[in-house]
């Protein structure tokens, strides 16, 4: 009974770490594309 209470909190606290690194993992990359592309563009 006791797990039934528990689990639903791991399990929320979980898929929020993982859409925490996502979002932090793309902004890492849509930071690397911007960077580029102005580099690109002054020449």
């Amino acid at each position: 009974m006791k797990w039934k209470k528990i689990f639903p909190i791991v399990l929320t606290v979980m898929v929020m770490i993982t859409f925490c690194s996502l979002t932090a993992f793309a902004g890492g990359e849509v930071a690397n594309a911007v960077e580029n592309t102005w580099n690109a563009a002054k020449g």
